[in-house]
């Protein structure tokens, strides 16, 4: 349904198709659907958008912590595409695997956690956040 919405340039309810997709239990841990999705994005130069896509399938967000993508042959697939991505988007081909997995985890990942820690901590203490001065690899586009 997404890509006869998509053909028919009915973006909005194509989106829509998408989200259904890949927040169904069933559908939802299949790579195929996922990269379908941010390729979507992609091609509508929603590059930040495609980002939170192949975050969201590969380690998942703030609302379902954990990869959705579960088989690790799709997981791979995913991981390879969100890299052709990210040297694009950086402008920077040197980018490895293993430099865009480390990013992911001190920059996603880590920020997850700790807005899962100050979810936890009472109504009466106040948030910290932190920042950082360390140049971005997701962050940059």
């Amino acid at each position: 349904f997404a890509e006869m919405n998509k053909s028919g340039k009915m973006f909005k309810s194509a989106m829509e198709v998408y989200e259904q997709a890949v927040n169904c239990e069933v559908a939802g841990s299949v790579a195929s659907v996922w990269l379908a999705f941010a390729r979507f994005q992609q091609e509508r130069n929603r590059n930040k958008t495609a980002q939170k896509i192949y975050l969201r399938a590969l380690v998942g967000d703030e609302n379902r912590p954990g990869a959705a993508v579960t088989e690790d042959e799709g997981k791979d697939t995913l991981w390879n595409e969100f890299l052709s991505m990210m040297r694009e988007l950086n402008n920077n081909p040197q980018l490895s695997l293993q430099q865009l997995r480390e990013a992911v985890e001190t920059e996603h990942v880590a920020l997850i956690q700790q807005r899962q820690q100050q979810d936890n901590q009472s109504n009466t203490t106040t948030p910290t956040t932190t920042s950082s001065s360390t140049n971005t690899i997701l962050n940059n586009n």
